[in-house]
């Protein structure tokens, strides 16, 4: 009796090592798909499905994973697909571009529309734009795309990071007689973002990315998103939003608590 306390140890160590290795090899790349329902009040058509990518952080090893994720996105037949920034890692660990350029290229045939995250300011867009040029994926930072999808008309903006800048710049404005979706890298974009909007769409925080049950995101990339609301439908100055956790890691390569997401948002009507 007197070895329980080396037993009880043991395991305890066994424990920790295993929670250490899923979280390093098998939940980062542990694709969840998630299904939301947004509801508008004056969407005058039948049901749109936009697929919703963020945060790849491609890293050189991840060329499988990346296209699983493509994959999986375009099983779910989207009608849209929107890209949510942070495509690239880092200078010393990320992918070739040519390779990345081959995984997003099967998402084209579907409209895209995309904005840039803070590590593709800090990487270089003129290094990034070319691909996205030659892919026909328009950035949309300052702009707005009016899409005629699903018998009604739908209004696609975007605006900067407001992780990156200290003011995102020119945000479009809403249409009342339009449904407007406002793309931007970080949440934050909450306390700039104008009247009217009826849904803005996310990524940054990763879901936390390391979390603890019954606490959530141990620390949180941006001081301005509150660490309760990191990830799904969220509602920040009154404004709703959609966070998501994004597919790929930053800093360390490890998910624990936090899978990665393909969300998959359905436009509809209120009936």
């Amino acid at each position: 009796m007197k070895y329980w306390r080396w037993y009880v140890r043991l395991v305890l160590l066994l424990l920790i090592v295993g929670q250490v290795l899923y979280a390093l090899f098998v939940e980062r790349h542990h694709i969840e798909v998630t299904h939301q329902r947004i509801s508008l009040p004056d969407w005058p058509g039948t049901s749109v499905r936009l697929a919703v990518l963020s945060d790849l952080h491609a890293r050189p090893d991840e060329e499988e994973y990346l296209r699983r994720v493509v994959e999986k996105t375009l099983e779910q037949k989207p009608d849209v697909v929107l890209l949510l920034g942070d495509y690239v890692n880092g200078r010393e660990d990320t992918m070739p571009l040519d390779k990345l350029e081959s995984i997003l290229k099967p998402l084209t045939q579907l409209p895209c529309f995309a904005v840039w995250g803070n590590h593709d300011y800090w990487y270089g867009r003129r290094h990034l734009r070319p691909m996205f040029h030659r892919l026909g994926i328009p950035m949309m930072e300052g702009k707005v795309h009016e899409l005629s999808i699903g018998g009604a008309r739908l209004h696609i903006a975007g605006a900067r990071c407001a992780f990156t800048f200290l003011h995102p710049g020119n945000i479009p404005q809403p249409r009342p007689d339009i449904p407007y979706i406002l793309l931007s890298h970080s949440p934050a974009i909450a306390h700039h973002a104008p009247e009217g909007v009826e849904m803005i769409l996310s990524g940054h925080t990763h879901g936390g990315q390391v979390c603890l049950p019954f606490y959530g995101a141990i620390r949180m990339p941006d001081h301005q998103v509150d660490r309760k609301k990191c990830a799904g439908r969220q509602t920040i100055d009154g404004k709703p939003l959609y966070i998501s956790r994004g597919i790929g890691t930053s800093q360390i390569p490890v998910r624990y608590w936090c899978r990665p997401e393909i969300a998959i948002l359905e436009l509809v009507g209120i009936e």
